[in-house]
């Protein structure tokens, strides 16, 4: 077991095989492992290492999923993605108790003292009077008897599976029924008074408890997930609390109801207010928002809830339910680290001021949504990067450091290196190679969007220059946010090996581990220039719905038809291509098919002037 917990300070840690990483934290397992290595790999004491950085090394390597900073103790501890929870959630019965910390209570506004109105608040069980908490508020679903949905307060799950219980105040609001005497349990009641509700009760439930104002998140299941933007979007007033949303099966404006305003010009003109803040779509019935980007910063998810669960199971009776979020799975584990990504906020997309001319000349239904022209000197921004550690995949010989990466005269600099030190990881007789090998040869980078961004469909731009010395493998490639490897779906825009160019997509096979590759090969030398590699040169991706296309320099190199590439198994989403994925940029050395480095210049640099992602207008 891996754990970061609170703990008395004593002379016994060393007896419990545990690592102090500050005054009120220790680290006991695997955890303490990668904190010992990373303590060798910065030459530093491990009480030394600074605390932030741990913490990223952690969430990069899927051990904990953290808690925002600047929130009272209690609510920052670290909680463990792996191993997997053994139990589903259960969401906390309903009671008339007062509020306290782990308790879900009903509450009921003074407006509507004497009637059946009302909402449900639950404080985490870390909450404490005088700290500062996030929001979630959600809209719940129908009264749908099929999959024994209620459309009560009490019956919402969706927050508190997203949260966890721990580190949020979660809110279920209420549609306030015509005559505002009770709760609406089908559809939205008197509207009006529903919206007035929540633009009343919130900021009250936030000064009260503790609610930060600027970190509300509003969620909805069912009729919740048109309601967040029925409801949540229905005036400027409303709109402007939230700080983004999530929804799971169905979209307002998706398809027309009986109610007003259900059409979607209507639909278009609510999710306008939103102003480009961030949404994240999960499940069905959203595809018409695939022409409608420019509206809000979309991630989608699909979320294959029969494969989640053997339906019928337990009080899953049928597919359409938010209980998906309550059981431990790589869905879940995306939507929480999407949910993790936005209450840390995110810079607006940079534009290059200085080269005008390049933009300009992109075609004119994109629009800019993401980049980094890499301008400030220094360190790789970690808003927008993070890294791989160690030894990791295809055998290659290559250690990967975050130091090898470097931003310097409007570039990224991945320098591969030829430098013998200790494997860190090194365990005599193992069979796995990357503890067998006694010592680390070369050293390189591998940088990733991974848990901070991940885009489904548009222009993907990357001007770089690559060194063809044969025991290179560069690349610039994406992998699927849901799912294992292939079925999560891998496209590589650029690699390079073996004096060729390659473009290539894959996805899975009956066979677990084993990839269906769609691949092509363009050799260096059938440019015709010798001086190929000391230019720079640009990698290009379109992608929609229907197919990716691969170029350099506006030269086409592959196509992949995307009606083709069917998952066979339940390891990943149907087709992996139809579902947001995020970016790789690494210097790879050697390994199944880099070839030979020994006579290869080092050091060596993989240059990127900059990474640029277009979606429709």
């Amino acid at each position: 077991i891996n754990l970061l917990v609170p703990v008395c300070v004593s002379s016994s840690h060393v007896a419990l095989s545990s690592i102090r990483v500050e005054p009120t934290w220790m680290m006991l397992g695997h955890s303490a492992g990668v904190a010992a290595a990373m303590a060798h790999e910065t030459k530093a004491a491990v009480q030394e290492l600074p605390y932030d950085q741990l913490k990223r090394r952690l969430l990069d390597q899927e051990q904990v999923i953290d808690f925002p900073p600047g929130y009272e103790a209690g609510s920052a501890v670290l909680r463990l993605a792996s191993p997997r929870d053994v139990k589903d959630l259960v969401t906390p019965v309903m009671t008339d108790e007062s509020p306290a910390a782990g308790k879900r209570v009903r509450q009921v506004a003074q407006e509507y003292e004497g009637t059946a109105v009302h909402h449900a608040l639950y404080l985490p069980v870390d909450w404490k009077p005088g700290g500062k908490y996030p929001v979630i508020v959600e809209y719940t679903g129908n009264k749908f008897p099929p999959g024994k949905g209620s459309g009560e307060v009490k019956d919402a799950n969706l927050g508190y599976g997203m949260s966890g219980g721990r580190g949020w105040i979660w809110v279920s609001m209420p549609y306030v029924e015509k005559g505002r005497k009770e709760n609406a349990v089908t559809w939205w009641g008197d509207k009006q008074a529903t919206v007035d509700y929540c633009k009343v009760n919130l900021p009250r439930i936030c000064k009260q408890f503790g609610g930060d104002p600027d970190k509300v998140f509003i969620c909805g299941f069912s009729r919740g997930a048109i309601g967040v933007s029925y409801i949540g979007l229905a005036d400027d007033e409303i709109a402007s609390l939230w700080k983004g949303m999530f929804t799971h099966d169905h979209f307002d404006g998706h398809k027309k109801w009986g109610y007003p305003e259900s059409d979607r010009a209507s639909a278009l003109k609510r999710l306008a207010r939103l102003k480009g803040r961030p949404v994240l779509v999960c499940g069905g019935s959203n595809d018409y928002l695939e022409g409608h980007l420019d509206l809000a910063r979309f991630t989608f998810l699909d979320v294959p809830v029969g494969k989640i669960f053997k339906i019928p199971e337990g009080k899953v009776i049928h597919p359409h339910t938010d209980l998906w979020m309550h059981r431990e799975s790589a869905y879940r584990q995306q939507a929480r680290a999407w949910l993790q990504k936005e209450l840390l906020s995110a810079p607006t997309p940079q534009k290059r001021q200085n080269k005008p001319d390049e933009l300009d000349a992109v075609s004119p239904e994109y629009r800019l949504v993401w980049a980094d022209e890499f301008e400030a000197a220094g360190k790789p921004d970690p808003k927008n990067w993070t890294f791989e550690h160690g030894f990791v995949r295809n055998n290659e010989l290559q250690w990967y450091q975050p130091q090898n990466a470097i931003c310097e005269e409007g570039r990224l600099v991945i320098e591969g290196r030829r430098e013998r030190k200790p494997n860190p990881n090194y365990k005599k007789g193992r069979g796995d190679w990357r503890e067998s090998r006694k010592h680390i040869e070369y050293t390189s980078s591998c940088l990733m969007t991974k848990g901070l961004w991940s885009w489904r469909y548009g222009r993907f731009e990357v001007k770089a220059r690559i060194k063809t010395q044969d025991g290179l493998w560069p690349a610039i490639w994406f992998l699927g946010v849901a799912g294992e490897w292939p079925s999560n779906g891998e496209i590589d825009l650029m690699e390079y090996y073996g004096g060729k160019l390659h473009a290539n997509a894959c996805w899975g096979t009956k066979v677990r581990w084993k990839a269906r590759w769609d691949s092509s090969k363009k050799p260096v030398k059938s440019f015709g220039d010798p001086k190929w590699d000391e230019k720079f040169h640009v990698w290009r991706m379109d992608w929609d719905r229907e197919s990716i296309e691969l170029y350099v320099d506006d030269q086409l190199l592959n196509t992949i038809d995307l009606t083709k590439t069917i998952n066979p198994t339940d390891s990943g989403p149907k087709n992996p291509f139809r579902q947001s994925h995020y970016l790789l940029l690494n210097l790879a050395i050697g390994g199944s098919a880099g070839g030979d480095p020994s006579k290869a210049m080092f050091p060596t640099r993989y240059e990127i002037e900059y990474v640029r992602v277009f979606q429709n207008k």
